[in-house]
């Protein structure tokens, strides 16, 4: 390796994340009606915000992303409302044009967390 290059172990930096996924359906009022996940669940708290309970207690929270399908023409956001709390949940939240909004029965959203490795 030449000078002044730095070495970065990937595989030890793999095994340090765990990455959770869900594909989250709603009813006509933002409900949750089906999710599919494994390590956390998500509930729906207030019009357009919901939380997303993690089952285990993990060091960091490197990013949360959404994927929206839908046929409704609405450009909805999903968006982070707050970081990792003592109590596991991260708050997220729907908006469109900057207005909490319900999610529609139509929509599906797909979320992938990326975290640091759980302690036991």
């Amino acid at each position: 390796m030449p000078s002044g290059e730095a070495s970065f172990p990937i595989k030890a930096h793999e095994r340090e994340t765990v990455k959770l996924r869900s594909t989250v359906l709603f009813d006509a009022v933002g409900a949750i009606t089906s999710q599919t996940n494994k390590g956390f669940t998500l509930a729906k708290t207030g019009t357009g915000a919901y939380d997303l309970t993690l089952d285990r207690k993990y060091p960091q929270l490197r990013g949360i992303s959404f994927a929206v399908f839908k046929t409704t023409g609405v450009d909805a956001n999903w968006q982070r409302a707050s970081g990792l709390t003592t109590n596991n949940i991260v708050s997220i939240l729907r908006t469109v044009a900057g207005t909490a909004t319900d999610a529609v029965a139509i929509e599906s959203l797909d979320i992938e967390v990326t975290l640091g490795r759980a302690t036991e």
